[in-house]
């Protein structure tokens, strides 16, 4: 079984800054995304997932290109990025910056936005589609619009849809669980469609380097978080963190 990747995900806000959030909402702001990212380096960080989430307001923006192009100068992990990606030329000079992935929301499943013509031209390796759902004891695993809210589809269906189109990894986000580090839904993955063979991220809500060894956890590629890796203690101080290989017991 290959080494899960820890992945800390960094949350550009419209002022380029990183911000991190508790189930979408209650921002709380992190820092310069290149002093984190130089942490990150210096602490031997497997990968580095950016994504842009505005002012939640979800406008449609243009891409931080000038940001994302001095995170790629500097970084020494593979990077990936999703946000305001609306077309393949977008999707093309994240690519040629340097980036390994774009990140795409499930939606873009659903709104007409053509994949097959990105999964083309980039490679299927180089897309992956983050699938933001929440969690209900009565309803269970409901795929949602991040923007609207809007119900897509039960988690099966979804990841159905997302290797119909021949997507090259997804993220499993819980957003019922997102930055409140209670512990990941490891639960989730027993219900992404057999037809989906690529790696598979599951994150939302990581509290413990323990959940690496459950057996769920050994069917899935990676695990990526935000408040794992930049808050310490109860009151959630900003301390950026990333552990070493001895922690991970590699």
């Amino acid at each position: 079984m290959p080494i899960q990747r820890l992945v800390p995900i960094l949350l550009l806000d419209d002022h380029q800054q990183v911000v991190k959030t508790i189930n979408f909402k209650d921002r709380s702001y992190i820092g310069d995304p290149l002093v984190a990212l130089r942490l990150f380096n210096d602490l031997g960080a497997d990968e580095l997932m950016i994504l842009s989430i505005g002012d939640g307001s979800y406008k449609k923006k243009s891409l931080p290109w000038d940001v994302l192009e001095e995170i790629s100068a500097e970084a020494l992990m593979p990077l990936s990025y999703g946000g305001c990606i609306e077309n393949l030329d977008d999707a093309v000079r994240v690519i040629s910056l340097g980036y390994e992935k774009v990140v795409y929301s499930a939606s873009r499943l659903f709104d007409g936005t053509n994949l097959n013509e990105i999964i083309h031209t980039i490679g299927s390796q180089s897309v992956s589609v983050c699938v933001n759902y929440t969690e209900s004891k009565f309803l269970g695993r409901t795929v949602r619009c991040h923007k609207s809210g809007k119900k897509l589809g039960k988690l099966e269906d979804v990841t159905q849809a997302a290797a119909s189109v021949g997507v090259g990894e997804i993220i499993l986000q819980n957003i019922s669980r997102e930055g409140r580090m209670q512990g990941l839904d490891l639960g989730a993955i027993s219900e992404v469609s057999s037809a989906f063979v690529g790696p598979i991220v599951v994150t939302g809500g990581m509290h413990s380097l323990d959940e690496l060894n459950g057996s769920a956890a050994k069917n899935i590629s990676g695990i990526a978080a935000g408040s794992f890796f930049v808050f310490s203690g109860k009151r959630r101080g900003v301390l950026i963190s990333y552990p070493d290989d001895v922690e991970r017991k590699i």
